[in-house]
């Protein structure tokens, strides 16, 4: 079974938007990118940057 590639991410009360989910930067755009994708709130992104989870490392 093959690894995703990327970094999976779990922002604060994450899971109401699908997180943890994998960001992979060439396909998402930024991070902040990828929270407004997945529909997370605009005004805790700032916050969500400071103290997301980040799980396993980019390869």
């Amino acid at each position: 079974m093959s690894k995703p590639k990327g970094i999976l991410i779990d922002p604060p009360s994450g899971w109401q938007f699908g997180f943890p989910d994998y960001y992979i930067a060439e396909e998402h755009g930024t991070m902040e990118d990828f929270l407004r994708l997945k529909k997370y709130p605009e005004k805790d992104i700032e916050f969500a940057m400071q103290y997301m989870r980040i799980i396993g490392e980019e390869e």
